[in-house]
């Protein structure tokens, strides 16, 4: 059965939800974010309940996250995901507190500008996971050993052949170079037959 709150006003139970955009300022630019807040049917009274206060205060959070170039809280969670970590491993493995992760991902705090990074870094390279563990002692889950192993070595394997193409590239380059100059020398330094047939003749 759904509970039922009542206005501060009046006392009445018929509340509504009413959900909007409000615009607000970030780093001196305006941005819209989703808004809630609840309307009484007997005396019309507007307000927020706790949960619309939890609901604008994510939004806040998840919009400042967005536009200042940080990972929202859904894409932490795909990161997590992708490394096949739960909440706690996650938290053990980045730090922050047992706790972090799900506050981060729900967007009830936001991540420092260093986890942040690091967050970000090891979801590029999935292999640190690996050398973090390493280093703290801690031990991944078998399903998370195989995955981060995996990305591991798929990511060498992508460096080492856009290495090998880089070099081959260079090297024809420079090779296609070498024999352009050549060619130039050659004919820039070539005598000039005419120049020498008419000295020949004064001489």
């Amino acid at each position: 059965m759904e509970k039922k709150t009542s206005c501060v006003m009046c006392g009445n139970e018929h509340l509504h939800l009413q959900e909007s955009e409000k615009l607000v300022e970030i780093d001196g630019a305006e941005v819209k974010i989703p808004f809630r807040k609840h309307w009484c049917e007997e005396c019309g009274s507007e307000m927020a309940l706790n949960e619309d206060l939890r609901f604008n205060a994510r939004a806040m959070r998840h919009a400042r996250k967005k536009h200042r170039g940080m990972l929202t809280g859904e894409e932490i969670r795909q990161i997590r995901k992708q490394l096949r970590l739960n909440q706690e491993q996650a938290a053990k493995l980045f730090g922050g507190g047992p706790v972090a992760f799900s506050k981060y991902e729900n967007e009830e705090v936001s991540q420092s500008d260093a986890m942040d990074r690091l967050i970000w870094i090891v979801g590029m390279i999935p292999g640190l996971a690996q050398l973090l563990a390493k280093r703290l002692k801690i031990d991944l889950a078998m399903e998370a050993e195989v995955t981060l192993e995996k990305t591991a070595t798929e990511f060498k394997e992508e460096y080492v052949t856009q290495a090998r193409v880089a070099m081959e590239a260079t090297s024809s380059y420079f090779r296609g170079f070498s024999a352009f100059s050549t060619a130039s020398n050659e004919e820039i330094y070539k005598p000039d037959e005419k120049a020498g047939a008419v000295e020949g003749v004064a001489a």
